[in-house]
């Protein structure tokens, strides 16, 4: 077990064998952006897809819930309180995607 856990981490044996050496500063920089950059990329690829089936089981979820909803024929009254929380819902929905937009433009 412990010489799988030295061969995870091949950078201890670097650092331990050249020492705490200050390398320059545009050296640091390059390999900032290049972790920071690998880490976005992995990210993006692994999750994407299951980012994609989570949003497909909550559309089916909603689906089929208004369907059920419909098919018990809800009456007048239930209809005049369930628009205004549905329309206050989408609005709420509406402006978390603006500003989501507006100061995340990366995503």
């Amino acid at each position: 077990m412990r010489k799988d856990k030295q061969n995870i981490d091949p950078l201890k044996k670097m650092v331990q064998d050249y020492g705490l050496i200050r390398p320059s500063e545009e050296f640091s920089k390059r390999l900032q952006n290049a972790v920071i950059t690998g880490y976005r990329l992995s990210y993006s690829r692994t999750y994407l897809k299951q980012e994609r089936l989570g949003k497909g089981i909550i559309a089916v979820l909603l689906t089929s819930a208004l369907i059920i909803f419909l098919d018990l024929r809800p009456t007048l009254e239930t209809m005049e309180m369930i628009v205004p929380i549905l329309i206050l819902a989408i609005g709420l929905f509406s402006l978390i995607m603006m500003f989501r937009r507006l100061f995340c433009p990366q995503q």
